[in-house]
């Protein structure tokens, strides 16, 4: 298995021709990677993974809370990806298989109590605000939508696992009804409801951490 295939090394200077033969790569489709990665062609998966390295964390990382553990969860989740190479049927759906993985991840480290040690919380909520009097105001600004951030993040921490996956795939990844659908196992239907009551039970709670 290609080594640090989330943080991949930097190289030294190639030849041409192996620029060359990277470019190649980058313009296969992800099924064409994977039918080369199977036979062992490591380059072919390392282009795969710079290709969703980025999606791969910022699922994690809305998902978890933390960018820390959303990239120990995306080194999870690339050697799961390497090890099933052989069993990943070519059907143009790898996006979708990938993103069912990222979110199978997210579920087992909920379930395993994991859950205090992915989850950052700030060691005082009104830390982040003190001796504003000596801030610029630039600075006060940024404290105060970091505070935000950190709210919505922990609202959306607290709602029930079908809403939090669905508002993710949504919002974050900007999926369609149908994609989103078919990536948690149910109907387009059920996937705009799921939505629907996360989002409204999102801004609830967002506005309760507010007061």
């Amino acid at each position: 298995m290609p080594n640090n295939v989330v943080k991949l090394p930097e190289r030294a200077p190639v030849s041409s021709a192996a620029r060359g033969a990277s470019h190649v790569l980058g313009e296969r489709t992800d099924d064409e990677l994977m039918r080369l990665a199977v036979v062992g062609q490591e380059e072919a998966f390392e282009a795969l993974v710079r290709r969703h390295a980025v999606r791969v964390i910022r699922i994690s990382q809305r998902m978890i809370g933390t960018r820390g553990s959303a990239d120990e969860l995306a080194q999870e989740v690339w050697i799961s990806v390497w090890k099933s190479r052989a069993t990943y049927r070519a059907d143009g759906t790898f996006g979708r298989w990938l993103v069912t993985l990222v979110l199978n991840r997210c579920r087992n480290a909920k379930r395993n109590a994991l859950r205090k040690t992915l989850v950052e919380r700030a060691p005082d909520d009104s830390g982040q605000i003190a001796n504003v009097r000596d801030s610029s105001p630039d600075e006060i600004e940024r404290l105060l939508r970091a505070e935000e951030a950190l709210r919505m993040q922990r609202a959306l921490d607290d709602l029930d696992e079908n809403f939090r996956e669905a508002l993710t795939l949504r919002f974050t990844e900007e999926l369609a009804y149908e994609e989103i659908a078919a990536i948690l196992g149910t109907n387009e239907s059920t996937a705009r409801s799921r939505v629907f009551y996360g989002l409204k039970e999102l801004r609830k709670r967002f506005s309760r951490s507010e007061s």
